[in-house]
């Protein structure tokens, strides 16, 4: 299923206004960095999530987090005078949290060894800067999936700002 553009619109509306994930809904995850290498097959320096806070399996949503360290590489050139986190890397970031709420609540679902890959970016939209020293709060939810593909949304915000808001889609591959 793709979602036509009005339902995208729409969507974008609705995500702008509150939260993906509420703090406290969901199932406290443990296992930090370790158990969030078990769902993604990325690593350092491509990693961007450091911990899976909550899991809500009945609504679909999980609330990840990024600690965005002041000497990162990427702020030596990005831009030196005034360093902010890239769009791009915002962008894959929320990618990975939905692609880790897929892998958590959807579990059951793989099969052998299928990845999840962002197919398309349906929506990007960047309200504020991510400044060095700011810690991501990352939200995901999954919209609609099948056995090949699906659709999810999320979110960035440090402290109570939304400064992101992604809507994807991903796809099953072999590897």
């Amino acid at each position: 299923m793709s979602f036509e553009l009005d339902d995208i619109d729409a969507l974008t509306r609705t995500i702008r206004r509150k939260p993906l994930h509420i703090k406290g809904s969901g199932q406290m995850i443990e296992g930090g960095l370790d158990l969030v290498k078990t769902l993604l097959p990325h690593r350092d320096p491509f990693l961007f999530i450091d911990k899976i806070l909550e899991v809500d399996a009945e609504e679909k949503t999980t609330l990840a987090e990024r600690h965005v360290a002041a000497d990162a590489p990427v702020f030596k050139g990005h831009f030196p005078n005034a360093p902010i986190f890239p769009a791009s890397l915002q962008i894959e970031a929320i990618g990975q949290t939905c692609i880790c709420a897929w892998s958590y609540i959807e579990k059951d679902r793989r099969y052998g060894d299928q990845n999840i890959v962002v197919a398309k970016v349906d929506r990007a939209v960047h309200y504020h800067p991510i400044l060095p020293g700011d810690t991501m709060e990352l939200h995901a939810k999954l919209i609609y999936f099948d056995d090949l593909c699906g659709t999810a949304a999320g979110q960035i915000y440090v402290g109570e700002r939304l400064c992101s808001l992604l809507v994807v889609t991903v796809a099953m591959i072999d590897v």
